[in-house]
This record gives C-alpha cells, sequence and structure tokens, in this order.
C-alpha cells in the first residue's frame, strides 16, 4: 500500500506537467486521495511514499482532475528512479493513468466524454495531448514560451534563432470532416524545435499534418525523463533563453 509521508508536502522536483490552475492539496485531503489511490490505482509502485500533491481541473474533461503526484521509493531498487512524479486523471469513477501512449486517453474519452465547445478547451486539450501522448523521446511538447528552453554553448546564435523560430500556439479554422479546429503550434521534442500544424478532430484524436524543424540543440531545463506514468529529473544543461 502507497504510504504517506509524514513530512507533506515536501517540495516539488519538477515544475508541473502542463499550463494550468494548480493547486496543492492540505494534508488531511492528500492523505484521503493517497488512501483511495492505494486501494484502486494498480498503476503506482506499491512501496511508494507520497510526498506531494497538486491537482488541476480540466475543462475538456468536465469533473475531472489532472493529479501529480510526487512519490518516493521507499526501498530504491535497482532501475527505478528514487523519486518521481506520477501523472493520472482522477474523477467520478476513479483514475486514468497517463502511460504515455494515445490508447488510454481515447479509452477515457470513450468511457467520460469530451467537451470541445470552446477555443480555450480546444487549445488546453492540445497541449495535453501532446504532453502525455510520447514518443521513444519523450513528448511532443507545445510551447508556451522560452523561459524553459535552454542551448549548448556549441551553438552559437541559437538564442536569436530560437526566438525567430517560436511561436505561441494558434487555433485555425478549418472545414475538414469530423474536425473542430486546426492548430499552429511551436513543438519541442528530441532537443528539436519544431513549427507543427495540427488538426484535432471532435472525437479526441489529435493528427499532426505537417512539421518544419526551426533549432536543433535546445533543450528543455530542467531535462526530465519519462517512463510510463512517471517522469523524474536528468542532468540539465546550463545556458539561459532569456
Amino acid at each position: 500500500m502507497i504510504q504517506f509521508s509524514e513530512e507533506y508536502p515536501s517540495a516539488f522536483i519538477l515544475p508541473p506537467p502542463i499550463p494550468a490552475s494548480w493547486a496543492a492539496l492540505d494534508p488531511e485531503t492528500a492523505a484521503l486521495l493517497v488512501q483511495r489511490l492505494s486501494e484502486t490505482a494498480d498503476c503506482l509502485p506499491a512501496e511508494a511514499v507520497a510526498e506531494a500533491l497538486r491537482l488541476a481541473p480540466l475543462d475538456f474533461f468536465p469533473g475531472w482532475v489532472l493529479c501529480d503526484l510526487q512519490a518516493a521509493m521507499a526501498d530504491p531498487a535497482v532501475g527505478k528512479p528514487p523519486r518521481a512524479l506520477y501523472s493520472l486523471l482522477y474523477g467520478p469513477d476513479g483514475f486514468t493513468s497517463l502511460d504515455g501512449n494515445s490508447a488510454a486517453i481515447h479509452e477515457h474519452i470513450a468511457l467520460h466524454g469530451l467537451d470541445l465547445s470552446s477555443e480555450a478547451q480546444q487549445a488546453g486539450y492540445l497541449r495535453f495531448f501532446c504532453q502525455f501522448v510520447r514518443g521513444p523521446q519523450g513528448p511532443f511538447a507545445t510551447v508556451d514560451d522560452l523561459s524553459r528552453l535552454r542551448v549548448s554553448e556549441e551553438a552559437p546564435g541559437q538564442r536569436a534563432r530560437l526566438t525567430e523560430a517560436f511561436q505561441p500556439l494558434q487555433l485555425v479554422a478549418t472545414e475538414a470532416d469530423a474536425a473542430v479546429s486546426d492548430a499552429v503550434a511551436t513543438v519541442h521534442y528530441a532537443d528539436t524545435l519544431f513549427f507543427a500544424r495540427f488538426r484535432i478532430m471532435a472525437d479526441g484524436r489529435v493528427e499532426m499534418l505537417d512539421d518544419e524543424p526551426r533549432a536543433e540543440d535546445v533543450a528543455a531545463e530542467p531535462r526530465v525523463l519519462y517512463v510510463d506514468n512517471h517522469r523524474f529529473p536528468d542532468l540539465p544543461m546550463t545556458e539561459t533563453v532569456e
């Protein structure tokens, strides 16, 4: 059973996975939620110790919140990080583990629905989908600003190129059948910054229509590693993009 730290809440070791209205839970409420996690969720290590927990409401999934649970291993095992953050959706019918595969999101939508009636919901869902559907080298994360991107010292002129390459997420009207909208955004994947075009479908599918590399040797700071439904820090780069 997942344990609850007597020192809750500890400082988070990583920033939130997506921009949202995050709120940290008080110890009593967090302990109740962690207890329910222990009883119903099979996607967390039984030997984990819950250290911190924050929640964000997702207006495109009415009634559901995104959980960001930080847990330490009570008895660290070989091959497991000593401390990691676990991503789950929590709502009226339990939990959905976000393991980096689109199937988990599509199954959640099939069971619980999706509301993309406003532009804010469409943009929020695209950010969510891109973060929680991963390729071999991590998420296709949309970039809202350059504050967490770093370049190596061996890449002169990259700061200016990053600024020129950056374009915030913007929705574009579309006449495609079964589509809600198209969107353009800056995407960071595998140390490369891309300009990408997306199609957001009414059933929750997201298609990347095309992508164009704009800058290379770009890393997010802190650098993050992903395994199944959890993430943990890697060694960061040092130079700041202003």
